[in-house]
Formats: structure tokens, sequence, C-alpha cells
């Protein structure tokens, strides 16, 4: 595996039936691991468990539970990663004697950028190699290692701020791990003592590195990248303040509806959109729904921003153009009755997506940037 990728994770994973493997001279050092508080910590070690059991739902698997004893196995590798700037795999997570009598075991890496869980998860479920370990239906138990980094590891100076190991076994009956439980925040089963608050359904992390945690949308953007609708580039970067397009919002209205099957027409609606386009499907589909629409000149302008009135039209024919009577007056002093989009602009401040801005009006040609459509959509959702 190559050491430097000019992505914001490197990852590694392994899936044994018994082989050797040998571990890096160490370069880095142990400075370069940052102190968090125990509650970070648990916080977003039952975050990323929440996360691999939602994969595994998805593939009809049972969740697997999680032990202190095995993390303590992960931890110790994720440590040494960041020890050693490498991204290797030793014998350890099968060797290890706290790791009892297993039959099936394997182990991922992954290293951020960020100090975000989700760019781990992101990571494995992108690779057949990793995505194998999270879906194997054998593992039953698994230990989580995260070790946070400073951003500039003393060796080559990489960029790492979170490391994290999943090392996962299966075992025979009776064979697991007598403190394996279903969350980090509870109590093995049969044990008296107390459960720790569950970890928060939006945590207010810098997601992105151009979105850091006090940003003002910071939680909506870390909800609309945790549920894959708006994602960010290559460089680590959401670009909050870009203009969301046409096409990518049809993206999002798929993937809002739980990308449903649907077969595209072999032949375009639009003089614009051409099968192999971007989002093609996408754009046909939320075409087909009544989403978004063409112009009269037979384009769809797939690369124009779309306007904040637009935005607001397709958010109320997503809940279902659901009945509404708009007021006689506007509540915005820069649109009146009988402008376009008047009653689903006034049904999304009703329905509290939108409060306009503090001078009192909406700008409703305005361009919707990405921020701003990712608190639209947490609203949405949670209306």
């Amino acid at each position: 595996m190559q050491k430097h990728l000019s992505v914001a994770a490197l990852t590694g994973a392994l899936l044994v039936t018994g082989l050797g493997v040998t571990t890096a001279p160490a370069t880095a050092a142990s400075s370069d691991i940052v102190t968090v508080s125990p509650s970070t910590r648990l916080t977003d070690t039952q975050q990323l468990l929440e996360l691999i059991n939602a994969h595994r739902r998805t593939k009809g698997l049972a969740p697997v539970k999680y032990s202190a004893t095995l993390s303590q196995i992960a931890q110790g590798q994720s440590d040494r990663l960041v020890r050693e700037e490498v991204i290797d795999h030793t014998d350890t997570f099968m060797t290890d004697p706290r790791a009892g009598s297993w039959n099936a075991v394997g182990e991922i890496h992954a290293v951020s950028w960020q100090v975000s869980v989700h760019d781990l998860m992101n990571w494995w479920k992108g690779s057949t190699a990793h995505n194998k370990v999270l879906t194997d239906p054998r593992m039953q138990v698994i230990g989580i290692g995260l070790t946070y980094a400073d951003g500039s590891l003393a060796g080559d100076g990489d960029p790492w701020r979170l490391a994290g190991t999943v090392a996962s076994y299966g075992y025979p009956d009776g064979m697991a791990p007598t403190d394996a439980r279903e969350s980090v925040t509870t109590a093995p089963s049969g044990s008296t003592a107390p459960s720790a608050p569950s970890a928060p359904s939006v945590t207010p992390v810098g997601p992105f590195v151009d979105v850091p945690a006090h940003h003002q949308f910071a939680a909506e953007v870390s909800w609309v990248k945790q549920r894959g609708l708006l994602n960010g580039w290559r460089d680590g970067t959401f670009r909050p303040g870009l203009p969301i397009e046409r096409g990518a919002m049809a993206a999002v209205a798929y993937r809002m509806a739980g990308s449903p099957g649907y077969t595209a027409p072999a032949d375009s609606a639009y003089r614009d959109v051409a099968p192999g386009d971007p989002f093609y499907k996408e754009i046909h589909w939320a075409k087909a729904q009544g989403l978004l629409n063409g112009w009269r000149d037979g384009t769809f302008r797939p690369t124009t921003p779309i306007a904040r009135d637009a935005t607001a039209a397709l958010l109320y024919r997503t809940a279902g153009s659901p009945y509404y009577s708009a007021p006689a007056t506007s509540s915005f002093s820069d649109l009146a009755p009988g402008n376009q989009f008047y009653k689903e602009i006034h049904w999304l401040q009703a329905s509290g997506i939108t409060t306009g801005w503090k001078d009192g009006t909406f700008r409703p040609r305005a361009s919707t940037n990405r921020d701003a459509m990712s608190a639209f959509l947490h609203r949405f959702s949670s209306r």
C-alpha cells in the first residue's frame, strides 16, 4: 500500500485464516499522540459502533457487540500506526491472548486528516477489502481503537488527526469475551453498572477541513455527510459557500428518497443532458417525480446553481405538496403575492425550514449554497 495518498484517509485491511505480517520501523514519536477527554473518546467510539452496525443492517446482518477487552488490542494497534507512521498489520490481533479462542478474525485501519469517525467509515465502506471485514457474517464482537494525532507527525509531517483500528472476531458458542455488550455506553449483560448517556444523533464536530466545529452549520453538514446526501471533495473540503448545482440537487433529492430503483430512459428528455453525464439517472428520476423540471427550450441546465425559490419548491414537492394556504401579506420584503413560488417559500418558513435574512428579505433568486442546503435538509427531515 502506498503510504502517501492525495485523499483524506489512508486505509488498510486484513481478513485472515492464519498468516504472518510484520511491522515497519518506527519513524514518528509518541508526542504526536494527542490526549482527548474521556467523553470525546466515548462519543466517537459509540458513534463508530453505530455506523458499523447500521451498515451491517443494510446487508441483513446481525449487529456486532463491543468489547472493552478487545478494544485494548485495537487501541494498541491504532497507537502504533501513529507512532510508526505506517498503515500495516502485525499479527498481534490474532496472537494476543486477550482475544481468546476465536474462529474468525479480521482487522481494518484507516487514518483521517480530520477528527471524524465518518471519514474512517466512508473509506472502509468504499473499499472491497475493508467492506469484507465489516460485513463478514461470522463476526460477533469487535474492539475499537481511536488514536488522536496532532496533524503534523514528527517523521514525515503527515497530516493525520485520527487513526482508527477495528479488530473483529467470531467465536464458538460460549467463547466470546464476557464484557461483550451492545453499546459502548452500557454495561455488559448481567452487570449492575450504570449506563452512560447515549451519544447525540448529530455531533457538532468539524466534518471537513473547511467546516470547523465552530461553523454556523457544522452540525448540519455533519448530518448530511453521515447520511450520504452531500459529499465533499478528495482534498477534504466541503466548500460550504459554493452554490449547489441543479444536477447535484437532483442527486440529493434521489438520495433523500432512499435511492429507489429506477431505469433512466435511453434517450434524454433534455438536449443538454446526455446519457453518461453526471447525475443523468437522478435528473430523469426527479423529472419523473415532478420534483425538478427543465426550461421551455428543452434544457435542464444541470450546472446552473439552484435558486432559493426553486429550492423551496423542490422541498415542498418532496414533502408531497401538502395543503397550505399562504398568507395574504408576505413575510418577506422582497417577495410579493403572485411571485413565483410565493406559496412554497411561505410553506418553507411555516415548516421551520427557513427564516430568511435578518434584514427581512428571502432573496428568492439568490443561489442556494451548500452549507445552507445542509441546514434546509436537516430541518426538512426534522419537521
